[in-house]
């Protein structure tokens, strides 16, 4: 019995740290990402999202391509970088994007965007607890 329960708690202990590294895996190579790469998965996401027309897709691809390549360069700054700049940028984007969407479709954008913000603050929330 004493086997049985030791070869079950290996190998939880080796499925979690499995499940663990995959996850990080996933992060990384999100982080990896070339600016067109990203620009393709923001618009793919928008597009879906959105219901964007051709024209739209278009523009809205250049736009977070434009951001993309943007925000790479202001990553690579470094210790220069703060949140203000990024939230600058992000401002900056907002308003272009104004411009190519539909009232209607900047009213879901806006809904999504702040479910998202939403999500993201309640994970950071339990990254406190749970450190903590």
């Amino acid at each position: 019995m004493k086997r049985l329960m030791l070869a079950l708690a290996l190998f939880l202990g080796v499925q979690a740290v499995s499940n663990a590294q995959e996850v990080h895996d996933r992060k990384g190579a999100h982080r990896n990402m070339t600016p067109e790469q990203r620009a393709e998965k923001q618009t793919e996401r928008m597009q879906q999202d959105l219901q964007l027309t051709d024209a739209q897709k278009k523009a809205v691809y250049e736009l977070n391509l434009q951001s993309a390549k943007e925000m790479k360069a202001a990553r690579a700054e470094g210790a220069e970088m703060n949140r203000e700049k990024f939230k600058a940028m992000h401002e900056q984007k907002d308003a272009r994007l104004k411009a190519i969407l539909s009232a209607d479709q900047l009213k879901k954008y806006e809904t999504i965007k702040a479910e998202r913000m939403n999500k993201m603050k309640e994970r950071q929330g339990d990254k406190g607890l749970r450190q903590g």
